[in-house]
């Protein structure tokens, strides 16, 4: 359907919170024009507030590449 309107933002917080964060095809049926899958998506990604917008520190970052590279020996020790 494209982007979100701010009244759509709004009833989708509500339902969110009805629902607590639950029954997400509940949740998309109050909202005309909207899946589950989008209303999920849009909701971890821009409404949720417990979401950290901070940049990395830096112990983050490191630790990130760590276990990136620790993921990518694994994967390739076995192929």
């Amino acid at each position: 359907k494209g982007d979100w309107s701010t009244e759509e933002d709004r009833k989708l917080v509500l339902a969110v919170n009805a629902h607590q964060g639950h029954e997400w095809e509940s949740i998309a049926a109050l909202m005309p024009n909207r899946t589950a899958i989008e209303c999920i998506s849009h909701y971890q990604t821009v409404l949720n507030p417990n979401l950290i917008r901070n940049t990395w520190t830096v112990k983050e970052e490191e630790t990130l590449i760590s276990m990136y590279k620790k993921m990518e020996r694994a994967t390739s020790d076995k192929g």
